[in-house]
């Protein structure tokens, strides 16, 4: 990460991803209120940066709801919706 971040940019998109993958380790660890915040970040990084209706972004918001609901807070899940729907219209 600290590579990554060297060389393309703390605001680049693949620096972004790179950062974002790291909410799957904290994930699998079962600190998933850590992989809420890295999804949660990594998601609003890169709609700025490639866009809502962008595959990479799409993924983001998929991760941020899952680690959301695994938590059991679906009605945060379901207010998420309208931005994936907006996403799949684009």
């Amino acid at each position: 990460l600290k590579e990554a971040r060297a060389v393309y940019g703390a605001e680049n998109a693949a620096t972004v991803l790179f950062e974002h993958n790291g909410g799957s380790l904290q994930e699998a660890r079962g600190d998933l209120a850590a992989a809420e915040a890295t999804y949660a970040s990594g998601f609003e990084r890169l709609r700025r940066l490639l866009g809502l209706p962008h595959p990479s972004t799409i993924r983001a918001l998929v991760h941020l709801a899952g680690a959301i609901g695994r938590q059991g807070r679906y009605e945060e899940v379901r207010a998420l919706a309208p931005q994936a729907e907006l996403a799949v219209v684009a």
